[in-house]
């Protein structure tokens, strides 16, 4: 078993997590280490993208409203406005424009921090200006561009939402 280094956050990063309070920081031990400091935690349960309404350009014939119906592999099904389907993966689905953000407001996140644990939290509101403002549950906020916050969404309360190890 190889043990994981557990280093600060970048200097000037915006988020402490208990920290400075001295708390704990409330990270997800699994296997009596705290996760691993790989942004590959930040991966959304595809669920959680079901239902997403986005729009994308298609050069020759304009832009179309679409929504995310279905998962399979590692593909995300668009299903366009105008009957057509796409399969994309995560990283093109996440850069498409989000057709409606404000829809978000008000689900749930689930971001890992490197070297402090994961931490829960909501979409508190969203701004052309200024992005997503996401609040965590601790007290910390900060503000997430879309493919951001696309990253840590969970799924819609009870749609196969997973418990994180073993809890």
């Amino acid at each position: 078993m190889q043990a994981h280094a557990i280093s600060a956050p970048p200097r000037g990063a915006k988020r402490r997590h208990g920290a400075a309070r001295g708390g704990g920081g409330g990270g997800i031990l699994c296997g009596g280490l705290l996760d691993s400091d790989s942004d590959a935690f930040n991966v959304p349960p595809p669920a959680a993208l079901v239902g997403l309404a986005v729009r994308k350009l298609f050069p020759r014939h304009g832009t179309f409203s679409g929504t995310v119906v279905s998962h399979h592999a590692s593909l995300f099904r668009v299903l366009y406005s105008d009957g057509d389907e796409e399969d994309v993966p995560l990283a093109a689905l996440v850069k498409l424009a989000l057709a409606a953000p404000q829809h978000l407001v008000g689900r749930r996140v689930s971001k890992h921090f490197p070297g402090l644990g994961r931490f829960e939290g909501a979409v508190a509101s969203h701004s052309s200006r200024d992005g997503f403002l996401v609040q965590y549950d601790d007290g910390d906020e900060e503000h997430l561009a879309p493919p951001q916050l696309l990253r840590i969404l969970l799924p819609v309360k009870g749609k196969g939402r997973k418990k994180a190890c073993g809890a």
